[in-house]
């Protein structure tokens, strides 16, 4: 039984990698690498191990500011990488063991980073079971995974992705993506001593740790990791933990079975709010006042909004931006009760570009939104702007996937066709300081760990394409790993020939 259920998420796996890199974002032709060093997705081709050439990296998955370096966590069909950047130079940060000894046994993507007690901490997606890996600054430490205090997965190789991470307290808690048995959450004082914390309270059906906050409950004081969950088949769940156990906060898509994940979380005048993903009847956002839950949108964003994507408290009100097929949308409130759609339609001027605002961030009193479309728009509490040009002078870069502030400047990771792009903002001129095609700014790219194992060699799509999965089950894992959810990933595969064999389109809304 236990070779079966493996057997099935290494085909699962293979799937996933094949189908979010082959349709999305692999060009038409591999792009040629020898060891000089060609430049791919703003990283370096030619610093494998021995030699090898390195894949090149689509997707900017995560990124997190250690020590005054900024660390990008990026993802592949093959092995993902680690890269830091201290203003001048990127290093590749892969430590020896950080690509497997296989193909199957690659971290193929970093899905999750934190700060903890004086290390950064890094949370894999791997088919073998997730990795925990953790730097001083100087060295790599594989903290769960071989040589660790606990193998791959926490122990349960169905822990596929370490898909979230918190600090609440003096504890590092990670909650992983695991569609077996359902979701774990594991927590550490020390990082090396791990314990699992959830008690199998989410049970099989929860199988995302999709979201996570630390709320003080305004009654009782007591503050929780706030976990929210992914959960096709009953709804949504919200569950509080405060160190001695878990309380239930909410149910059942908050009596909406259609509200099938807490896209996102966020604390506003001492309150808890909570955004749904809903592809049925549209988002539903709830706030919690520490005696009950109360829908607070006033059903202002339609049926057509159908994920609270991001979420953020800027200027004293609370924001929340959309994915929308007819356009990405962003609203407003000042008190969570009314809502104030601010966009005004600006952010798709004549055709449809922006599908989901993926990323939000605050730079120089302005909000910035990133959107599934390429393009970086800024709010400054009156108008709006475009402040990129679109897609970044290519259209190959298909979405603006993670934004965060370093030394001063704004840094924007992509999602591209042709290798993800790392770009920082000083407020009016955008510059490439991580370029994918065969530029690279004329910066100087010094490689660190020289990952271990090999490079591996580009499966072919078509011969991947028959591991069975289909339906929800099939897009779940697709919107994990690359990022695109809905009708943007629809688009993706009919812009990429149709749909392949085995997937049924008309699952993938």
């Amino acid at each position: 039984m236990l070779r079966t259920v493996r057997s099935k998420h290494r085909r699962v796996f293979i799937l996933l990698s094949s189908i979010a890199l082959a349709l999305l974002l692999f060009p038409a032709c591999p792009p040629s690498a020898t060891a000089g060093g060609v430049t791919r997705g703003g990283m370096v081709s030619g610093y494998g191990m021995d030699g090898a050439f390195h894949l090149w990296q689509p997707v900017v998955k995560s990124l997190a500011v250690f020590q005054n370096t900024l660390y990008v966590g990026t993802s592949n069909q093959g092995p993902g990488d680690i890269w830091s950047w201290d203003g001048m130079e990127w290093q590749l940060e892969n430590p020896p063991g950080f690509w497997g000894a296989d193909f199957e046994a690659y971290n193929a993507g970093v899905a999750s980073q934190a700060v903890f007690n004086g290390y950064l901490y890094i949370g894999t997606l791997n088919l073998d079971g997730c990795e925990i890996w953790r730097s001083d600054g100087s060295s790599w430490v594989r903290l769960v995974g071989p040589g660790g205090s606990l193998g791959r997965g926490f122990g349960d190789t169905a822990n596929l992705i370490a898909a979230s991470m918190c600090v609440l307290g003096n504890r590092l808690y990670v909650g992983t993506a695991n569609y077996a048995t359902g979701l774990q959450v594991w927590g550490t004082s020390d990082g090396t001593s791990w314990t699992r914390v959830d008690g199998g309270v989410f049970g099989n059906k929860n199988v995302v740790a999709s979201s996570m906050a630390v709320w003080t409950h305004p009654v009782s004081s007591t503050t929780y990791l706030c976990v929210g969950t992914w959960n096709d088949d009953t709804g949504c769940q919200v569950w509080g933990y405060d160190t001695t156990g878990w309380v239930s906060l909410a149910a059942d898509g908050f009596g909406n079975a259609n509200n099938a994940e807490a896209a996102s979380m966020a604390v506003f005048g001492g309150q808890l709010y909570v955004g749904t993903r809903n592809e049925v009847t549209g988002l539903q956002l709830t706030r919690h006042d520490g005696t009950k839950w109360t829908q607070c949108d006033g059903g202002a964003f339609g049926a057509h909004n159908t994920s609270a994507s991001s979420m953020v408290v800027f200027g004293g009100q609370l924001y929340v931006g959309t994915a929308n097929a007819a356009g990405a949308q962003v609203w407003r409130s000042p008190n969570g009760s009314n809502w104030t759609r601010i966009d005004g339609g600006n952010m798709n001027p004549g055709e449809v570009t922006n599908y989901n605002s993926s990323a939000m961030a605050t730079y120089q009193g302005a909000l910035l939104v990133g959107t599934e479309g390429g393009r970086v728009w800024a709010y400054d509490g009156e108008s709006w702007s475009l402040v990129n040009t679109p897609n970044f002078t290519t259209n190959a870069n298909v979405s603006a996937s993670r934004m965060t502030t370093y030394r001063g400047l704004l840094y924007a990771g992509t999602g591209s066709l042709l290798g993800c792009e790392v770009w920082s903002f000083d407020g009016s001129t955008w510059t490439a300081v991580g370029k994918g095609g065969l530029e690279h700014g004329g910066l100087t790219v010094a490689p660190r760990g020289r990952g271990q194992g090999r490079a591996g060699e580009r499966q072919e799509p078509e011969r991947l394409l028959h591991a069975g999965l289909r339906g929800q089950a099939l897009r779940r894992y697709i919107e994990l790993f690359s990022g695109l959810r809905g009708l943007a990933l629809r688009r993706k595969l009919l812009a990429a020939g149709g749909r392949p064999r085995g997937v049924r389109a008309t699952r993938l809304r």
